[in-house]
């Protein structure tokens, strides 16, 4: 190395120092998100659900351990502009802590089957069956129901990723406190090994789209002896078979796995789930996140009109647990971000 006469070695040194750390920010902005979650919000008969997932996203935001989730909403065509500024009232610190992509709904599907299902259950509600090939160049996403709260990281949720096996495409959290007393032949019900017939809550739905799209699916003998991807060539005979006893796109969910149980296996509005999500809205992105969040939605949680709800009355201290733990962790947003 040559030095000019003006030039010491410490000045060059400072140089390169500058340059590492310039390189690094740039690192910074240009990293890309590792967790990437879906929402489909269309308006209809309800007006809740965009708002619903306003607040959902706004939960996985706040507790997002990463600077920056990917988020990607399917609304109603001509809704997008509308579903876009929802999120420019957030503070710009928030604001870069979103990738945002805002698509409209476009069924895969002939215009005849396009009526049949739009509206089955809620408005869009079955689109997230569509996905794999919808996002046909994504690898893995986390389907969220509109009306879903984040009370930990994301990241936690998204490390289930990395425990499926070779063979399996989706993780979905069992249907808790059942006790499902069907033939092991009942199309609507999953047979899990050792643990008896069970279904899915399809609310959150862990998808490895990349193998969802490979020919691996068995459907009823008498359909066919082939295999199939996840797509409308499986489906659509599935829902034509058994549509009689299907009153939403979960019960499909449901008898697709029971033909296929090799998956892994990990609502509504009752008061609690209420009350947080009156705690998320009313949260305005203050710095003090013991103060302005947790004690807002503790307070709303042990409420006794709440806490002694039939519908998961009792178990407050099960829903505020993982929110403390965070924000005893980091305790101001500043921290977070």
């Amino acid at each position: 190395m040559n030095l000019d006469e003006d030039e010491s070695v410490s000045d060059i040194l400072s140089e390169i120092d500058e340059t590492a750390r310039d390189v690094h920010h740039e690192t910074k902005l240009v990293q890309i998100p590792k967790v990437h979650l879906v929402v489909v919000a269309c308006e209809g008969k309800s007006k809740s659900a965009l708002d619903e997932a306003h607040n959902m996203i706004k939960s996985a935001v706040l507790l997002s351990i990463d600077p920056k989730i990917k988020v990607t909403i399917f609304t109603n065509e001509g809704n997008e502009d509308h579903v876009r500024s929802l999120f420019l009232s957030w503070p710009v610190s928030a604001q870069e802590r979103i990738q945002l992509n805002v698509r409209t709904v476009h069924y895969p599907l002939p215009p005849e089957e396009v009526s049949e299902f739009r509206d089955w259950w809620g408005p869009c509600a079955s689109f997230r069956l569509f996905l794999p090939e919808v996002l046909s160049d994504v690898d893995s996403v986390i389907y969220v129901d509109s009306d879903v709260l984040f009370l930990a990281p994301p990241q936690d949720l998204w490390s289930h990723f990395d425990k499926f096996d070779e063979r399996q495409v989706g993780a979905l959290a069992p249907r808790v406190g059942w006790d499902f007393k069907v033939p092991g032949s009942n199309p609507n019900f999953i047979l899990r090994a050792g643990a008896g017939m069970t279904q899915v809550n399809s609310g959150v739905f862990l998808m490895n789209l990349t193998r969802m799209r490979e020919p691996v699916f068995n459907t009823a003998e008498s359909i066919s002896l082939n295999s199939f991807k996840w797509d409308k060539d499986l489906l659509l005979p599935l829902y034509y078979r058994n549509k009689k006893d299907m009153f939403g796109d979960q019960n499909l969910i449901n008898t697709a796995f029971h033909y296929n149980p090799g998956t892994t296996f990990y609502n509504n509005y009752s008061p609690v789930f209420k009350a947080i999500n009156d705690g998320f809205t009313k949260y305005n992105w203050q710095n003090d996140l013991t103060e302005h969040l947790y004690r807002e939605i503790e307070q709303r949680v042990r409420d006794p009109s709440v806490e002694n709800h039939e519908h998961c009355g009792g178990h407050s201290e099960t829903f505020l647990k993982t929110l403390r733990i965070f924000v005893e962790k980091y305790k101001t947003l500043d921290r977070v971000i």
